[in-house]
């Protein structure tokens, strides 16, 4: 890289401005900006495409606790929050439980169900602890978190059966190769940003 080329990347970030969290645009909020936030930041997506992940690797009868288990924790966190508990540092929670579920699914070793749904339940607990909503009414919290729970519930549902169900029926020895390959990304990518925000 050249002197100039340098110049030009430091100025552009000097330019930069403090980013708020949790706002979507002016007109978004309510149950369809909780909706929407899993699915444009980051770190919430990293993480729930790993959950999606560990779940297809896990039997039929697994799947089932495997989702109730997420959704269990999103509610523990809106009961949390709504009795006014405060969380710092919550997307390092989400980036770490994306960086561990990541990395198990890499090693490709069966967990145990109630082991895989512990993980489910961190991750649905520290997804929802943080996307709370840059508000301070109550019902409108409860609605965006509402939004939160449901997209979420949705995508790692929707995308854990349907790769779940590509993994029983072709049986494909690069199949799973590739979904180790996918979670080791994933968790690559989860370490990596919470390395930068760590050392910022």
């Amino acid at each position: 890289m050249n002197a100039a080329r340098l110049l030009i990347v430091f100025a552009v970030a000097g330019t930069t401005s403090t980013a708020h969290a949790h706002v979507l645009t002016d007109t978004i909020g309510g149950f369809w900006g909780g909706a929407l936030h899993p699915l444009i930041v980051p770190a919430q997506t990293l993480c729930l495409i790993a959950l999606a992940l560990l779940m297809a690797r896990h039997g039929v009868r697994a799947r089932p606790m495997l989702v109730l288990a997420f959704a269990a924790g999103c509610v523990t966190g809106i009961v949390l929050v709504t009795r006014a508990f405060a969380f710092a540092q919550s997307d390092g929670a989400v980036l770490a439980c994306a960086a561990a579920t990541g990395a198990l699914i890499a090693l490709g070793r069966p967990l145990p169900p109630v082991v895989a749904a512990a993980i489910m339940a961190a991750a649905g607990f520290s997804v929802t602890i943080d996307s709370v909503p840059a508000i301070v009414s109550e019902r409108d919290t409860l609605l965006s978190l509402g939004g939160t729970l449901s997209s979420g519930l949705a995508l790692v549902l929707v995308v854990g059966t349907a790769l779940g169900a590509t993994l029983d029926a072709v049986r494909n020895r690069w199949l799973p190769v590739a979904v180790r390959i996918a979670g080791s990304w994933l968790a690559a990518s989860a370490i990596l940003t919470l390395a930068l925000r760590l050392i910022r």
